[in-house]
């Protein structure tokens, strides 16, 4: 018993013992650490564009399923004028006339004039990204989350979707710039 009580003390006194952590320098740690934005938003992002583009079938959720009698959805009305168009801006693009920016917004390029005929190009840019914004807009609102957020999860579904040769304002690590590219 003495023992035991000896061996606790010898314990206590070496556990209260003070010892000095304090270095010259400050300690550094590199750190490197990779950010999700929410998961949700990346879905909601991906079922509009399967809307758009994909399974037209698809909806957003089940009230979806009901039809507005009362008043239009504008995000419907974009979505649908969104597919509506959709082929005329492959085209523009399959021809190099415009092509996407880093914040999902289309942009005309100028391209060749025996294909791209510019005022009707630039009215279709201008009518495309009219309605991506109410989209990027009202999934931001809904998700809490700020817009230039949604538009980057937009631009990467964008460029993981789109066929070789389409172009798209990309980082280029060779220079450390913006740049516009091809796929």
């Amino acid at each position: 018993m003495k023992k035991v009580i000896v061996c606790l003390l010898v314990a206590a006194v070496l556990g209260c013992a003070k010892v000095n952590l304090k270095t010259a320098e400050p300690l550094k740690f590199d750190i490197s650490m990779r950010v999700d934005v929410y998961q949700h938003v990346v879905n909601e992002v991906g079922s509009i564009e399967d809307m758009i583009y994909g399974d037209k079938e698809k909806k957003l959720n089940s009230i979806s399923l009901i039809p507005s009698v009362y008043a239009a959805d504008p995000l419907q009305e974009a979505i649908d004028r969104r597919r509506d168009r959709a082929s005329v801006i492959e085209a523009y693009f399959s021809a190099g006339c415009l092509g996407e920016d880093r914040n999902a917004y289309l942009k005309d390029l100028n391209g060749p004039a025996s294909v791209c005929d510019q005022a009707k190009v630039s009215a279709v840019v201008r009518a495309e990204n009219f309605d991506r914004k109410i989209i990027y807009q009202h999934t931001a609102d809904k998700n809490g989350v700020d817009i230039s957020s949604v538009e980057k999860i937009v631009f990467d579904d964008h460029y993981k979707r789109a066929p070789l040769g389409y172009i798209f304002e990309s980082f280029d690590s060779a220079s450390g710039q913006f740049k516009w590219l091809k796929k």
